[in-house]
């Protein structure tokens, strides 16, 4: 069907470990973002591949205020929903100077809170003027709360006080109102 997003591949696995070349995907993960990649081509924007953010039904979108800011944070967020599925995304930064404690964005639509908790990673995001960094998000009583990934192993982190905190142009996550 055009314009539906299929499934992610429940696989916990995206690189196959039998591939011949290292880094490959498996086959469900290529799979799938061939599917992505066809449905943005077929919908005219060619063959690049920004953010999913630019398929399917046209974009909505509301002012979300980063909590914890002492000033800016404030921007607009678009969002499509295609099906049950939600995508959240970003064209420009918003920023603010982090006061401390948790980050968190609040002002998206109660049509937009799932039924049930949702959680997954995020890029990019902001730290302190440090940029292109990957987080991850919950979403929790109407509003998604953030955190870091840093070090070797990945752990979690939390945003350190400071200006320039916040989401970087093309921050964007997926998730199911189920």
């Amino acid at each position: 069907m055009a314009g539906h997003i299929p499934p992610v591949p429940l696989s916990t696995n995206i690189v196959d470990p039998k591939a011949k070349n290292p880094g490959a995907l498996t086959p469900a993960w290529f799979n799938w973002f061939r599917s992505i990649w066809e449905i943005h081509n077929n919908a005219g924007h060619g063959n690049n591949l920004p953010f999913i953010g630019g398929v399917g039904s046209s974009a909505s979108f509301f002012s979300g205020t980063l909590l914890n800011m002492s000033s800016g944070g404030t921007g607009t967020v678009q969002y499509r929903l295609v099906g049950r599925t939600v995508i959240l995304y970003v064209t420009a930064n918003i920023y603010g100077t982090f006061t401390g404690g948790g980050m968190a964005l609040q002002g998206f639509p109660s049509s937009l809170s799932p039924a049930n908790s949702q959680s997954g990673l995020c890029y990019p995001v902001a730290n302190n003027g440090g940029i292109g960094l990957v987080g991850t998000w919950s979403i929790v009583a109407n509003q998604i709360n953030f955190t870091l990934l840093s070090g070797s192993p990945l752990t979690t982190t939390s945003f350190v006080a400071g200006g320039n905190t916040g989401l970087s142009a093309g921050w964007e996550i997926h998730y199911v109102l189920d």
